[in-house]
């Protein structure tokens, strides 16, 4: 068992659209397992490998060269140690923020696997067993319940600037950020901005006004209400 602690949280949408858990660790050689180049891993892995043999101090070189690290002999086994583990699994994302690597996965049994290992682990993600469901299908859950709104609408690159003024004039019935309203009202890039919407009604009329321009809709889902 860990003697460290880690913290928990609730996922409260799916990462990158698909994985149900998340699992932070950290290692100084977390880098080398950015894009998941399992080979480029086992290469670098084994060269420490003759310098632990030889009893050399353990030092890792960046890609670029431009760091030497010191490593313990706790880093370098647990470094091993997900080398195993991501050759063993197929269905997962990395995400590398050195030293930090963020494990995504849906496979429940091996995220709870690797919390007993070796390994420093600061985070883990996982949902309320009662929402799944929901988050499988792309929905959100949020804990406010005073959130009066029932879907997220996100963008493409441009929106229609006549949308401008049905935000404007049905500003009841929309949560928008003022910077998305800008960018609509002068068609500048919206990727990636959202804004909320209330009422099946409201998202019916918005997707006839700007339907090919949305990225994505999901509903939200109001986790007081639900239980009730």
């Amino acid at each position: 068992m860990p003697s460290y602690h880690v913290n928990k949280f609730e996922t409260t949408k799916l990462f990158y659209d698909q994985y149900l858990y998340k699992l932070t660790v950290v290692n100084p050689l977390a880098s080398i397992f950015r894009g998941k180049n399992l080979t480029y891993a086992r290469q670098q892995l084994d060269k420490l490998q003759l310098q632990y043999e030889t009893k050399s101090n353990l030092a890792f070189s960046y890609i670029y060269g431009a760091r030497i690290i010191n490593l313990s002999d706790q880093d370098f086994t647990a470094a091993k140690i997900l080398l195993v583990e991501f050759n063993m699994h197929k269905d997962y994302t990395l995400r590398i923020e050195n030293p930090r690597m963020a494990i995504y996965s849906n496979n429940k049994e091996w995220i709870n696997m690797l919390l007993e290992k070796p390994l420093i682990t600061t985070e883990i993600w996982e949902p309320n067993s009662d929402n799944i469901n929901l988050l499988i299908k792309n929905n959100i859950i949020i804990t406010d319940e005073n959130f009066d709104y029932n879907y997220k609408i996100t963008l493409k690159e441009k929106v229609n600037t006549q949308f401008y003024d049905w935000l404007i004039n049905n500003s009841h019935k929309v949560k928008i950020g003022d910077t998305c309203l800008r960018c609509i009202k002068r068609g500048d890039y919206v990727r990636g901005f959202y804004f909320y919407l209330k009422g099946e009604k409201t998202l019916s009329i918005v997707n006839l006004m700007i339907g090919g321009e949305i990225a994505r809709i999901d509903n939200i889902v109001n986790r007081a209400s639900k239980d009730k």
